[in-house]
């Protein structure tokens, strides 16, 4: 079933800290604090405002946030750095969020392979980028680490049903877009 996932102000805890931009839904990011909970380390591919790598954050894993900070297809990011910076620091998770401002391309490769308990995929949406993205996660997860992907089956983002559909047989959405899937141990 296809979804529309609108961008709106999410908190994502009480008392005095900004409301942060996201697609991501209330459902998507409790699975995705649950399988953080358990994370000594998580990547992210995509981070924009911060929403998901705070979610992260404040679940108990160190997360390295990968994400150029560039304008975005239909989807204006431009200034998302600084943002995200201020929603680190409001949040109090900027000494467990590691960010490295730069293409996924030129990123992943430069990363540990077999290093990360979890790994959320919400970056480029095109299909050879998550394409691309999902081979490099698989080779940077710990066995019996986790793989997420955002937008599966989202209304906007046919790139990621289709790059999900030639790397995995029948992928589904576990939570509203959210694939999951487990690596063997």
């Amino acid at each position: 079933m296809t979804m529309f996932l609108p961008w709106r102000p999410v908190l994502l805890a009480g008392g005095p800290v900004p409301a942060i931009a996201t697609s991501v839904t209330e459902a998507e990011t409790l699975e995705l604090q649950r399988l953080a909970a358990d994370a000594t380390q998580a990547l992210e591919v995509g981070s924009a405002f911060g929403y998901s790598a705070i979610a992260m954050a404040l679940a108990g894993a160190h997360v390295i946030s990968v994400d150029p900070h560039a304008e975005l297809g239909s989807h204006p990011v431009t200034g998302s750095l600084a943002v995200m910076r201020g929603n680190l620091d409001a949040y109090g998770v900027a000494d467990r969020v590691t960010m490295l401002v730069e293409p996924s391309q030129t990123a992943l490769p430069k990363l540990e392979p077999g290093s990360y308990d979890l790994i959320f995929i919400d970056g480029d949406h095109v299909e050879g980028t998550v394409i691309h993205d999902v081979e490099w996660a698989l080779k940077l997860l710990r066995p019996s680490g986790w793989l997420c992907c955002h937008d599966l089956d989202e209304g906007t983002c046919p790139g990621v049903r289709a790059a999900l559909d030639r790397l995995f047989d029948h992928p589904q959405p576990t939570v509203d877009t959210l694939f999951t899937y487990q690596l063997p141990a």
